[in-house]
């Protein structure tokens, strides 16, 4: 019967205890050194202002105030709940993989990777054998256990965060706000 290694499978995978959380000192060193440039982006979502000035006409400086007026409020909260997240992913990988994380970030490996890719994604195409080392530093490091960690527990990790009630504040103000200034919504925006 095929039934009885399957149970057998699934029992096992139930028994097998999840890797130890990092301790705090890693975590920190971690977020010492993983790059900043992760930050939200500054301003209003520029498809959102376009479409609110289109369903505005000739009111756009009044939408565009409101909207940077909301974009003010919710850049610092989404700045703490991108690093909050980080550390919860970051503590999530255990020791030894979050170890080898740190490491990256502070070799020559890092530093080497991003001047690759920031000339790969400029006018000079990489090389083949540049392309290969790149291949090969990867191979050295736990790239895929940390995406896989961020495409897991990410929405985990959001939702329901009291960040997010913060910024629903945010958008009700700039709600309110449009309502109380006879502005309309672009069609499709709740």
């Amino acid at each position: 019967m095929t039934i009885f290694p399957i149970l057998l499978g699934a029992l096992f995978v139930f028994q097998t205890e999840p890797a130890a959380l990092a301790d705090d000192a890693l975590v920190d060193r971690f977020m010492a050194v993983v790059p900043a440039d992760r930050e939200p982006r500054e301003g209003p979502d520029a498809a959102i202002v376009a479409a609110l000035e289109a369903a505005n006409p000739g009111r756009e400086a009044e939408v565009r105030r409101l909207m940077e007026m909301e974009a003010a409020c919710v850049a610092p909260i989404q700045a703490e709940l991108s690093r909050t997240t980080l550390r919860e992913i970051a503590r999530s990988l255990g020791e030894e993989t979050l170890g080898r994380l740190v490491a990256f970030y502070e070799s020559a490996d890092f530093e080497r990777t991003r001047a690759l890719t920031e000339r790969e994604g400029g006018a000079r195409a990489l090389s083949e054998s540049e392309r290969a080392e790149l291949a090969s530093i990867a191979r050295n490091y736990p790239f895929e256990e940390f995406n896989q960690a961020v495409m897991s527990r990410s929405a985990d990790l959001f939702a329901g965060h009291p960040l997010f009630d913060k910024m629903t504040i945010c958008n009700t103000r700039r709600m309110r706000a449009m309502e109380e200034a006879d502005l309309s919504l672009a069609p499709g925006m709740p």
